[in-house]
């Protein structure tokens, strides 16, 4: 158990200079000092003096120089005079001081507690670390095996086109694997892209019944208490609805014989006290999704680690643990908080807590806009900036197979020599993240030298760059990994747009 300060509330009615509490003063091994009403010291004890590094007679008359609030506990960095920084924790409480008001400072040194809580805290970072690495190399292993042996299958040539189609199926489902998983891991790293929206809570869930019947299974008897007539929350619906399918799948396996499932709505403060206990959350009033079963429920232990990216205590093959990673993360990331809690035997309840939209403005409506032209195809000039060597040549296939004609660039400089030199191009389609020169910095210079070209942005990770100019919002971005559908229509509404620009001018 933790030491105790020496000084407790009876100190507000002592004489400080008593003789039995003056010899707790001098012998503890907490710094003590006696501040007067203008924050003079009138006192300071012998581990006072070690803990500012100057003798008693130097700290008497002078600012004690820390913040002196009676009846809070606080905690400072403490400067010594020989440049060494103390962690300390400070207790204030009212007393007497030769027939006077005073104050009385308990100083506690707690570096060294400090330091051990910071080693505990790397050391729990580091192990998370490991795991999420563990993770990642068994299901992207998984992925990989059944990708690469369904390739190899084809490049052997089966003679039976069925079998070539089954072996195909194969190797895209196990690729729309991968992707779910980056796509967790993104949510658990607040880096996918988001959308937030105004989301009227209960028309989702009522709109999701049968799906999430569906993912809490046929034993499970869902359940709704919605709260009507709530205000809208802001949060990316898609993100939303497959956290809530998340949630629902982990309290199937929760109930493996069965049991009930329910969802309700309202509206929740965070206060501060709930905060101090949850530092990550912040105060305010929050919308609220609370999903509960009637499952094993966790004990505290497990319900601590309930969020860790790949913890599970699922057999093998029954789930990455990522589900409520990526709850977790895309609460997080949207400005919310998760809160966990559950007993054995007694059940989970999981309570999201979501902002509020900002409310409409009372801007006039915009005239429709003219719809853009419904092609898939092209014979335009594209130019393809990807440091990849593989993804650029996949890039490049796709537009030709759309009837484009294709430039490629391996590096950013190379992009800018080609715009250059070459005024046939039509849209620049450029990966973010590259050596040297980036996507953001050819886009920069297409934007201020060349407007009439359109262009396409793209990145494995999402579009939260550090962008002061703005370039983002004036440009097409496209998650990695893409598909050919997706990268036409986007050619089609960019090049679409150029011409509409182009028509406008005089």
């Amino acid at each position: 158990m933790e030491q105790q300060h020496p000084l407790g509330h009876r100190a507000a009615t002592e004489e400080a200079e008593r003789p039995e509490f003056k010899l707790l003063i001098e012998h503890s091994a907490d710094g003590i000092v006696v501040i007067d009403d203008g924050g003079l010291v009138l006192f300071a004890n012998p581990a006072a003096e070690q803990m500012f590094g100057r003798p008693a007679a130097e700290l008497i008359g002078t600012p004690i120089g820390v913040p002196i609030i009676a009846g809070e506990t606080t905690e400072i960095s403490l400067l010594r005079p020989d440049g060494e920084t103390i962690a300390t924790e400070i207790r204030v409480v009212e007393t007497r001081w030769r027939g006077r008001a005073a104050r009385l400072a308990s100083l506690r040194d707690v570096t060294t507690r400090r330091v051990t809580e910071e080693r505990l805290r790397q050391a729990q970072k580091m192990e998370a670390v490991g795991q999420l690495t563990a993770g990642i190399a068994h299901d992207f292993n998984n992925v990989l095996t059944v990708a690469t042996g369904a390739l190899e299958l084809l490049r052997g040539g089966p003679g039976d086109p069925a079998k070539a189609h089954k072996m195909i199926d194969a190797a895209l489902a196990a690729l729309a694997r991968a992707e779910r998983l980056t796509t967790q891991l993104l949510a658990f790293s607040r880096k996918q892209r988001l959308e937030p929206a105004p989301l009227d809570l209960d028309r989702i869930l009522v709109e999701m019944e049968d799906l999430l019947q569906r993912a809490a299974g046929p034993r499970v008897e869902l359940g709704f208490a919605l709260a009507r007539g709530l205000p809208p929350a802001l949060a990316d619906r898609t993100q939303l609805e497959t956290a809530l399918l998340n949630i629902a799948a982990n309290a199937r396996d929760a109930m493996p014989e069965g049991g009930r499932f329910t969802i309700a709505t309202g509206m929740r403060d965070i206060d501060e006290v709930y905060v101090r206990a949850h530092p990550e959350a912040e105060p305010g009033r929050y919308l609220t999704i609370t999903a509960s079963d009637t499952g094993i429920g966790m004990p505290p232990e497990v319900a601590r680690r309930a969020c860790e990216p790949f913890f599970t205590t699922k057999e093998p093959g029954r789930g990455t643990g990522l589900g409520l990673a990526m709850v977790y993360g895309f609460v997080r990331q949207s400005g919310g908080h998760v809160h966990i809690d559950s007993r054995p035997g007694a059940g989970t309840r999981v309570t999201l807590y979501l902002p509020f939209a900002p409310a409409p403005r009372d801007d006039p409506a915009p005239s429709p806009a003219a719809a853009p032209a419904a092609l898939d195809r092209g014979s335009e000039t594209v130019l393809v900036v990807e440091d990849d060597a593989a993804v650029r040549g996949l890039a490049c296939e796709m537009l030709r197979d759309l009837g484009y004609t294709v430039l490629e660039a391996a590096s950013g400089d190379r992009a800018l020599r080609l715009l250059a030199s070459r005024r046939d191009i039509d849209v620049v389609f450029s990966d973010v993240v590259m050596p040297g020169v980036g996507g953001l910095d050819v886009a920069r210079e297409v934007l201020q030298r060349r407007p009439c070209l359109g262009v396409i942005l793209t990145s494995g990770y999402d579009s939260s760059y550090s962008d002061p100019d703005g370039i983002l919002a004036r440009v097409e971005f496209v998650q990695k990994p893409y598909r050919q559908a997706e990268l036409a229509g986007r050619l089609r509404k960019v090049l679409s747009q150029r011409k509409r620009e182009r028509d406008r001018q005089p």
